[in-house]
């Protein structure tokens, strides 16, 4: 089968170097460093204090805050993105055949602050088995994609890959295959977490070994 040429329509990203493509590019070209001290949980028991975290950020300037409970923070993050790629692109006013457009997300891991958030409350209890009923629908890597999907209602194929090799491997073969005429292909995870191991605290500019 003739594989046919993928070309990118519109981009969105939010991320330690910016909120929007715009301050993501600015500051690639300025050299600013995304690493830096964590602040987002107290480091007093981690040998690592640095870590490339998504600075200034506040789910309400972005959901209402009984949506934002509803989703963990890797979740808000692909949903932003995705809403800058979708209004890059046009999509929304193309009037694209949503029966043939999808999504695929590329993660390592799914919602760790939910997980970790949950089994911390159960150990802390007596053992009764009381969990949120967002617990699964936050946790699962495939939660990204799908809820891409539902909100823009696209009903092509919809899933994960385990980012980033699967994930770039995967991302141009709906085309190449015929099954869509536009895909959401993105990725990207939320895993700066006390669970971390990395036993380096040389610097944040110097982080690499």
């Amino acid at each position: 089968m003739e594989q046919k040429r993928v070309v990118i329509t519109g981009i969105g990203t939010i991320n330690p170097l910016g909120h929007n493509a715009e301050e993501y590019f600015a500051a690639l070209e300025a050299g600013v460093c995304g690493v830096e001290t964590i602040t987002s949980f107290d480091t007093e028991k981690n040998k690592t204090k640095f870590g490339a975290q998504i600075k200034n950020y506040n789910p309400e300037d972005y959901f209402d805050r009984k949506e934002a409970r509803k989703l963990d923070l890797f979740t808000q993050y692909a949903l932003i993105s995705a809403d800058q790629a979708v209004a890059d692109a046009g999509l929304e006013e193309a009037g694209v055949n949503k029966d043939r457009i999808g999504v695929i997300w590329g993660a390592g891991i799914g919602g760790i602050n939910a997980t970790f958030d949950e089994i911390t409350s159960f150990c802390a209890s007596d053992g009764s088995p009381r969990f949120s009923p967002f617990l699964i629908l936050k946790m699962l890597p495939n939660m990204a994609a799908g809820h891409i999907s539902l909100k823009y209602g696209y009903r092509g194929p919809a899933y994960s890959t385990v980012y980033p090799r699967n994930h770039f491997g995967c991302g141009p073969n709906p085309f190449g295959q015929g099954r869509c005429d536009g895909y959401g292909w993105l990725g990207g995870c939320c895993v700066i977490h006390r669970l971390g191991r990395l036993q380096r605290n040389d610097g944040p500019l110097n982080p690499q070994r």
